[in-house]
């Protein structure tokens, strides 16, 4: 090849390679770019997937509370995701869904992913969205309507004379350990969902059915430390005392308040009860639709005697919502309560009375078609041919039933 050819290709091949390097250059500084953005949605991403992760599994200890609305699962959530957030800003709380027939609650987060190097092609800043879906599992464990809370006491549950203890759709609760926890005698019977023993059967094996689950453990008071009503006011009543029909109204009743022989209407709202017990007799008949008794002070108790009749339906609202009864665990009580029922029995709601005895008895005693009915006492003595038949249906209740009345729940799981 002569020497002018060579020249000529040599300065072609400069030429074109000059131009085409620089162009190579420019297009891998621009992918880099993208790179180092994408990069950055993707770090961002795993972060807000993490907060909405984390956030769903608290919406999910929310719903299963008695009392849960959406605002309070959503109110839940955005208290969750803002000050967990880090460096993640603008974030946006999709409204939360809720899915009752699959049991499914859904978090949804976006926010803008900054741009950098791909602000030279993109007009506005990418979305990225992330979701977390979260299954309840089952809502609730298997409710407690009968629960003796005595961690070692003989004769925990004590039933006699022919007792007739149904416990229709839920479980009793005996936390005693001793081995003589439960004593059924006169051929006494207890029928439940499920018996929890912790202890054993001293008397009356064969009268409990199913028999009593292997291994069961105790349970501590739920109820314990609920807010408790302020009794420092002053009296509303003071030692009330009626032989004749009345309606009462809620508020302090000091003294104890004491009713006889007649029909007593109980408009709705809280009744304190200070300083006495709460007692009737005669057939006096109790009449309430949205009532609540808190029982407190010295002498703190019932004594509902006299084959009395009692249609009482609790509280909707309130820390003591889903309670007729409570009875104040700091309070100087009473030995023990006392309930002896006519034929026209229902309660809807529960009945607490911690570090008390509460005896039923008399014939035909809360024998129940109410869908809510349950008993936490320290003991329990059903005597005198007595008769409890009871349910907690939570479709069929617009009563809040407390959470601490159920069992262990299945842990929430996400699955998306």
């Amino acid at each position: 090849m002569s020497k002018a050819l060579l020249t000529r290709y040599s300065a072609s091949i400069n030429g074109s390679v000059m131009p085409l390097f620089a162009v190579s250059i420019g297009g891998l500084a621009i992918c880099a770019g993208v790179a180092i953005d994408y990069g950055r949605w993707q770090m961002q991403a795993t972060e807000l997937q993490s907060v909405a992760d984390s956030a769903s599994l608290a919406a999910s200890h929310e719903i299963q509370k008695s009392n849960w609305t959406i605002k309070s699962v959503q109110d839940t959530v955005d208290d969750y995701v803002y000050p967990n957030a880090g460096g993640l800003e603008n974030i946006t709380v999709a409204p939360v869904k809720v899915d009752a027939a699959a049991n499914q609650i859904s978090v949804s987060l976006s926010m803008p992913g900054e741009r950098s190097f791909t602000a030279i092609f993109m007009v506005q800043d990418p979305v990225i969205s992330v979701g977390a879906t979260v299954e309840l599992g089952a809502e609730r464990g298997m409710p407690i309507c009968v629960f003796a809370l005595d961690p070692t006491m003989s004769k925990a549950v004590e039933g006699s004379g022919g007792t007739v203890w149904e416990a229709n759709d839920c479980s009793v609760q005996v936390n005693s350990k001793n081995p003589k926890a439960v004593n059924l005698s006169g051929g006494s019977s207890i029928t439940s969902e499920e018996n929890c023993f912790v202890g054993g059967v001293d008397q009356g094996l064969a009268n409990v059915d199913p028999a009593p689950t292997p291994d069961c453990k105790a349970k501590p008071d739920p109820f314990a430390n609920l807010q408790k009503p302020d009794t420092s006011g002053a009296c509303d009543h003071n030692s009330f005392s009626a032989d004749d029909p009345v309606t009462l109204s809620p508020g302090l009743y000091c003294g104890g308040l004491v009713l006889r022989n007649d029909v007593f209407n109980f408009e709705p709202g809280l009744y304190v009860i200070k300083d006495g017990a709460f007692v009737t007799s005669g057939g006096a008949t109790l009449i309430g639709d949205g009532v609540t008794f808190f029982l407190t002070g010295s002498d703190a108790g019932l004594t509902w005697s006299g084959g009395g009749n009692y249609r009482l339906k609790a509280m909707s609202t309130g820390s003591l919502a889903g309670f007729v009864v409570y009875l104040d665990p700091n309070a100087d009580r009473l030995a023990k309560s006392v309930v002896s029922g006519g034929g026209d029995t229902v309660y809807e709601g529960a009945m607490y009375f911690p570090n008390q005895k509460l005896e039923l008895s008399g014939s035909s005693t809360a024998s129940t078609p109410s869908p809510f009915t349950a008993f936490v006492a320290n003991n329990f003595l059903f005597s005198g041919g007595s008769q409890l038949s009871i349910n907690i249906d939570p479709d069929n209740t617009t009563v809040p039933i407390p959470a601490g009345l159920y069992g262990a729940a299945k842990s929430p799981r996400l699955v998306n």
